[in-house]
């Protein structure tokens, strides 16, 4: 035994070192990090604990105050026979120990029990009220992804109910002096301190699923995006201000709301602050805009509604349709919007979509192909950059708002974002090629399998191979319809005509700019600045060698969709089979989630393609050093892995169960936490995955800075920097001989390599 005095805010052991010592706290208080939350241990709690039977410690142990700890090593059972026999009267000390700390756990385990419940019932009642509102208010009630997958809790391990109890009874016996002869016993002191342990990590993995779970539930309740019911009822609250309906039971509603989330420990207190900011200031503006502007904001919406008045005849006459097809197209439009539940998959309804997708895509077509020749009306850039028909299917507050942006809309702002009508604008003046089809061909694959079929002749082939009006039909039969249905999030129910009920929050809040997705793109860049780097081969007489292979940056193109949706997709990693094309991204001109997480999950699964398009058929065999075949290899065997704790693989387990077995998307969800909270020096993965992103999706120089002092990161830092340095040696050697062969001028291309290698 030594007596160790420790100063406050020491970390004692540290999460992932080795389990070497034990210890009694004597003196002051030593905090308990758990993953999710902290327990306060205080003189005659145990430290390290919980590991017993652990290689490593699963927590950190740090200091809150001065304080005096006995330490004791420890390696194995043996290692407390061999103390118990040393010092017998040290077993009631670490009897009580082990008990003060089961008591700590199941207390915490217990309030986040009864959380839980709290947190379900309260979800419930919100949508109940919900429904209400909108019933009151004459709105639609709106879909709000992921509330319909909500269940009571249910745990998966949930610690027995008789534990509680036999802790307690175990209190009263070691109290008992007539069985204190059982400290003597050295089995009993041992099996009894390594069975606590085994309890511990049972009600802290019930305690992570039930943190896991309440996360989930508060993701509904307030989170970044918006996708929430603190927005639902926001969206309520604006529109029965503007209507000058009694708004003082939605304010009492979004105030309940504010004061449970406050309560919720998942709930990041900045982002709290901020959505309570919004609402305090959306309060201040909606009082303040009954007060000024009234007329003049009336006067302008009643002439934009003139304007859009029976628009879906304006479109029709614009794009030339027949009278036939109007006429069941009206008619098909007129049910769709006398329908109140426009989220039921009713064999009817689904007949209507159906309809009305075929009719949409034939006007868009027809309309598109005239519009080269005609002047595009504001109505007209509504129905091509967000689907708009009809003004009273998409609100009139809505059809306002995109009134006034289409008339300035399609300003790029020198970014690789294209609106998908000028996406195909571009297509018909051979700027860019149609994307591949859902069978990944591209245009001149698919030419190719019809010229096989006898669909086509070959002189018919070698007509439309050039043809770019084609090549557009070819883009509009393929994209339009697939590109619609993946990227509004649920195709089974998609139907590309605008709608209000597809609206979670006002349009000005989910149209998606420019400037925004080039903001979300380069937050992604900021953090991993390879991402889109590739390699090229670089030949110049001026080279000592035929070539050198170097690296650029090929930024995607990004896709917008006339439509509303919730899902973002990578289309294509490269355009037909040349590596230094563009990716192709499509995502929602209407959006209704974060853009920067979309952004940042698109950024991970190219990196997944990409390389499995570089490795072709050995993107899995791990004697082939790449990105997905050592992830492949790490999820494939992780059961086996030595450097991963039990705590560590069940955590892999239930990834690769979040992930549906889906190797790419448990890969993704690791991607996301390396660039999000791994590069802020807040660990949130395993010692192999860390490895692995590390190596092939490094941090820029001034964040490894940052992190090189945390142990976590420091040897894989050295290595990466290691590494870099001899590649940077060479390569200055190389631009070297090149500049003195070139006069002094050193290429250009070597120039921008030697500027990435001192990233």
């Amino acid at each position: 035994m030594a007596e160790i005095q420790i100063k406050k805010d020491t970390t004692i052991y540290h999460k992932d070192t080795p389990v070497r010592a034990v210890g009694i706290l004597i003196e002051g208080q030593v905090s308990m990090k758990l993953a999710h939350g902290e327990i306060t241990l205080e003189a005659g709690d145990g430290i390290g604990f919980l590991d017993l039977f652990q290689l490593s410690h699963s927590c950190d142990y740090v200091a809150l105050t001065d304080v005096v700890v006995d330490s004791y090593p420890y390696r194995s059972e043996e290692s407390f026979r061999q103390l118990f026999d040393q010092d017998p009267t040290l077993a009631p000390t670490f009897i009580w120990a082990a008990l003060k700390q089961f008591f700590h756990v199941e207390e915490l385990y217990s309030m986040t029990k009864y959380r839980c419940n709290a947190l379900y019932t309260a979800l419930m009642e919100f949508y109940r009220d919900y429904t209400r509102f909108s019933k009151q208010y004459a709105l639609p009630t709106k879909h709000l992804p992921g509330l319909e997958n909500v269940q009571p809790l249910e745990l998966g391990n949930t610690p027995y109910a008789f534990l509680s109890r036999y802790y307690k009874d175990m209190e009263n016996i070691c109290l008992s002096e007539s069985l204190a002869p059982l400290f003597e016993r050295r089995g009993f002191v041992i099996g009894f301190l390594l069975r606590v342990s085994q309890d511990l990590h049972l009600y802290l993995t019930s305690y992570e699923e039930m943190y896991d779970y309440i996360s989930e539930l508060s993701i509904l309740l307030i989170n970044e995006d918006h996708l929430d019911f603190v927005d639902l009822y926001t969206t309520i609250l604006v529109t029965a201000s503007h209507r000058r309906q009694d708004i003082l039971p939605i304010n009492a509603a979004i105030s309940r709301m504010f004061i449970r989330a406050k309560g919720v420990s998942s709930i990041d207190m900045a982002l709290y602050k901020d959505r309570l900011s919004e609402y305090q200031e959306l309060t201040k503006a909606l009082s303040h805009m009954q007060q000024i502007n009234e007329n003049d904001q009336e006067a302008h919406e009643k002439l934009v509604l003139s304007q859009l008045k029976n628009a879906a005849l304006q479109i029709l006459g614009y794009a030339q349709m027949s009278e036939e097809f109007s006429a069941d197209f009206m008619k098909d439009l007129n049910a769709y919007k006398a329908v109140t539940d426009k989220n039921a998959a009713s064999d009817e309804l689904n007949q209507l979509r159906s309809r009305l997708c075929t009719a949409f895509y034939e006007l868009y077509t027809q309309a598109f192909f005239i519009s080269r020749t005609k002047d595009i009306p504001v109505i007209m850039k509504m129905f091509f950059y967000f689907g708009f028909i009809d003004e009273e299917l998409c609100g009139q507050e809505n059809a306002i708002y995109l009134y006034d942006l289409g008339s300035t809309y399609g300003n790029r702002e020198g970014t690789q974002v294209y609106p998908f009508y000028d996406y195909l604008v571009l297509i018909l003046n051979g700027e860019k090629q149609p994307h591949k089809n859902e069978f990944d061909q591209d245009y001149n694959a698919y030419l190719q399998t019809m010229l096989r079929d006898n669909s086509i002749t070959q002189a018919e082939f070698d007509t439309l191979s050039s043809d770019q009006k084609q090549k557009v039909q070819f883009e509009l039969r393929q994209l339009l319809p697939a590109g619609g249905k993946v990227t509004y999030g649920r195709p089974a129910l998609f139907c590309p005509l605008l709608s209000e009920h597809d609206f979670l929050r006002p349009a000005e809040n989910c149209c998606l700019t420019f400037h925004a997705i080039k903001e979300a793109l380069q937050n992604v860049l900021a953090v991993d600045f390879s991402a889109y780097y590739r390699d090229y081969i670089y030949t110049s007489p001026l080279l000592a060698t035929t070539h050198e292979v170097l690296q650029h940056e090929i930024l995607p193109d990004i896709i917008l969709m006339p439509n509303t949706g919730t899902r973002g997709i990578l289309w294509q990693e490269i355009e037909g089979h040349d590596r230094q094309t563009p990716a192709s991204m499509l995502l929602p001109a209407i959006c209704l989630s974060d853009i920067h997480l979309m952004m940042l999950r698109l950024t991970g699964e190219f990196r997944w393609e990409m390389c499995k398009r570089v490795q072709g058929a050995r993107w899995n065999d791990v004697t082939d050093h790449s990105l997905t075949s050592e992830f492949f290899d790490y999820l494939q065997f992780y059961k086996k892995n030595r450097d991963l704790s039990a705590d560590a693989k069940e955590k892999c387990h239930m990834q690769l169960q979040k992930a549906k077995n889906r190797f790419k998307d448990a890969f993704i969800l690791d991607y996301m936490a390396w660039v999000l909270y791994e590069s802020a020096g807040s660990p949130r993965l395993n010692k192999v995955t860390r490895q692995i992103l590390s190596r092939y999706c490094p941090f820029p120089k001034e964040y490894r800075e940052k992190l090189k002092t945390n142990p976590l990161y420091t040897s894989l830092f050295e290595r990466y920097e290691n590494n870099k340095k001899k590649e940077l040696t060479r390569m200055n050697s190389v631009a070297f001989r090149a500049q003195r062969n070139n006069h002094g001028q050193t290429p250009e291309p070597l120039l921008a390599q030697i500027e990435y290698l001192e990233k």
